[in-house]
Order: C-alpha cells, then sequence, then structure tokens
C-alpha cells in the first residue's frame, strides 16, 4: 500500500513539475521584416520543393516565406522560449512558466491572437516494449519450399497487397522509386534495430529523422505505431513481408506524444508538414 502511495505521489509531483510550463500558440498579423523575398526562393525553398511547386504549377506566395525575424526578437524579450514556427499560418509556438506575461503579447501590435495549447507533460520512453503479433511473426518467420512460388512472393503481406492490388502497380514499375514520403507519428520504436528495416538503411532510403515532441534526432525510443505503419510501406523481405512503397524514400517525423493528448500536437504536425515540404 505505502509503496502505491509513494508511486502516485511521485507520479502527482512530476505532472505538476512540467505543468508549471505551458505551450501557447501566436497568431502574427502580417510577415514585415522577413529577411526573405517571395522573387528569390531558393533561399528558402529546397531543389526539390521548387521542382515539385513547378510540376504541379503551385505558385510560391508569402506563405512560403519564413516568419519576420524581427517579430520573433520582439517576443524573445519578453521572456517567451520559442520552440517552432509555422510559415504556413505565420505564428509561433512559445513556452512559458510565466501565465501572466501572456498578457504583455496582447500589447504587440503585430499580434493578431495568443492561444492557449496545453501543459508541458512528460513523455514516456518504453524502453522495454512487447512487440506486436506482426513483428513476432516477421522475426520468426522461415519460408518453406511452396513460398518459392511466384505467386508467394509476397509472403505475409500476400493479402493486403492483393485487396488493394498493389501487386499490379509493382508489375507495371511502379514501387515508390523517386518519391519522397513523410511519415508523421507517435514515434518509430526501434526502427533502426529491427532486421525488417535494414532494407531501408543498407539502401539509404531513410533521408532524416526527427523528433518534434523533444526537439532532437532520437525518434527510435517512443511509441511504435509508426514502426508498424512504416513497415507496412516500406519492408523488402522477399517471400517473408513486401511493402507496397519499397521503392520509396522516408522521412521519419515524430508529431504526437503518445502519452496524452493536448492542442500542441496540432502544432508539431504543422512543423513535420513544412519540414517535409520545404
Amino acid at each position: 500500500m505505502k509503496k502505491h502511495v509513494l508511486i502516485f505521489i511521485f507520479f502527482f509531483c512530476t505532472i505538476n513539475v512540467f505543468a508549471n510550463e505551458s505551450f501557447y500558440w501566436i497568431e502574427l498579423k502580417d510577415k514585415k521584416g522577413t529577411e526573405f523575398k517571395i522573387e528569390e526562393p531558393e533561399k528558402f525553398l529546397s531543389k526539390k520543393a521548387l521542382e515539385r511547386r513547378k510540376k504541379y504549377n503551385i505558385s510560391i506566395n508569402e506563405q512560403d516565406l519564413p516568419v519576420s525575424k524581427l517579430y520573433i526578437q520582439e517576443i524573445e524579450k519578453l521572456g517567451f522560449r520559442i520552440i517552432s514556427q509555422s510559415k504556413w499560418l505565420n505564428a509561433v509556438c512559445v513556452i512559458t512558466s510565466n501565465k501572466e506575461n501572456t498578457k504583455k503579447l496582447d500589447a504587440l501590435n503585430f499580434v493578431n491572437k495568443v492561444k492557449y495549447l496545453g501543459p508541458k507533460s512528460p513523455t514516456f520512453d518504453k524502453e522495454k516494449m512487447v512487440m506486436d503479433e506482426f513483428m513476432d511473426k516477421i522475426e520468426t518467420y522461415k519460408p518453406d519450399s511452396s513460398d518459392m512460388d511466384k505467386n508467394r512472393f509476397y509472403g505475409l503481406s500476400t493479402n493486403q497487397i492483393a485487396m488493394t492490388k498493389v501487386n499490379y502497380l509493382h508489375q507495371l514499375g511502379f514501387t515508390g522509386e523517386g518519391v519522397t514520403i513523410a511519415v508523421l507519428d507517435a514515434g518509430f520504436y526501434k526502427v533502426n534495430e529491427l532486421d525488417a528495416f535494414k532494407y531501408l538503411w543498407n539502401t539509404g532510403r531513410i533521408v532524416d529523422v526527427w523528433d518534434f515532441v523533444e526537439n532532437d534526432s532520437n525518434v527510435f525510443d517512443a511509441d511504435m505505431h509508426g514502426m508498424n505503419v512504416l513497415s507496412c510501406m516500406s519492408t523488402y523481405l522477399p517471400m517473408i513481408h513486401i511493402g507496397s512503397s519499397y521503392g520509396a524514400k522516408y522521412l521519419l517525423l515524430r508529431t504526437e506524444n503518445a502519452a496524452n493528448e493536448y492542442p500542441i500536437e496540432e502544432v508539431w504536425w504543422i512543423n513535420g508538414a513544412e519540414y517535409a515540404d520545404s
């Protein structure tokens, strides 16, 4: 009983420590003072992003311009720590432990709206997780002689591939080659260790990874949902499991904290989408 009480007290205190800091969304009125120009998109968009816009006839406009540095500096002078920016929505996300200080934002003539997004809450690293039934099969499955038949090339993924008719696309040469796919999810547990994803690493198909929740490059210690989703698309294990887009390249972006639900996750998703686009 005492042990349970102590655990509860520790958990409650941990929540309160994090709850002292909160996220706020600051919507800006314009982009005056930005150092970039629409006429020089190569300074804020990648070559591939520019090629994609040209291909699909997407014009470059003010939404593509980064947020004004002058506005950012003014907000920081008030004691706010900016954790992310959105050029498309012309806004910044800040974190502060002083709720009263947010009233000062209303006095800034370039601020349009301030919105509370929730407390900074803990995330739980899953150092020891029980892999689901699918991953257990991947690790232990051994093909028999019948799998050598060309119709068994897809192994355990035969049914899902057949349902979506992706096998016909593969026969026509559409495997995702030349396409970069951004996967925005809650985490990619052990994707850097599991045999099922060695093909991705060995062929250089993991372009980049980023954790917008923790603001670091380790997306492999959190939730396994992203790992499951990625496996459906990217695995290439003939006679065992074949993904629908095994020829594509991938960005693995963690934009969700599976430990709770707050509007701040919408900001992380926006960050991931803009990052993938530009």
